[in-house]
């Protein structure tokens, strides 16, 4: 659990379903799902749910894989989502997010 130097305690699994339905939200966008990938074999174990979030010097860092459809203009779409993630991850639990890094594993059609 993390806890900023406030009375607040979140879980990673509370932060990561809060990262998931920003990425649901997104149109073109999908979260990384290692299981249903041909390509699972290339990523790292710690990666293959899509979404991982570390707690590191009393900030949250969040590490996202998605696939997005192809003719988006990817830097824009991924910025948005940057953008939101650390947005509500800091609203909803008053701490510092300092990385929201965003991995583009594949290009759909």
């Amino acid at each position: 659990m993390f806890d900023s130097g406030s009375s607040l305690n979140i879980s990673k699994s509370s932060l990561i379903t809060i990262v998931e339905k920003i990425i649901s939200e997104t149109d073109g966008a999908e979260l990384y799902c290692a299981d249903s990938s041909p390509i699972r074999k290339l990523i790292p174990y710690r990666e293959k749910n899509g979404v991982r979030v570390e707690f590191k010097n009393g900030v949250i860092e969040v590490f996202v894989s998605v696939l997005m459809k192809k003719g988006l203009d990817i830097p824009i779409v991924c910025e948005a989502m940057q953008n939101s993630i650390k947005r509500a991850v800091q609203e909803m639990t008053n701490a510092v997010v300092n990385k929201v890094n965003i991995k583009l594993i594949d290009c759909i059609a």
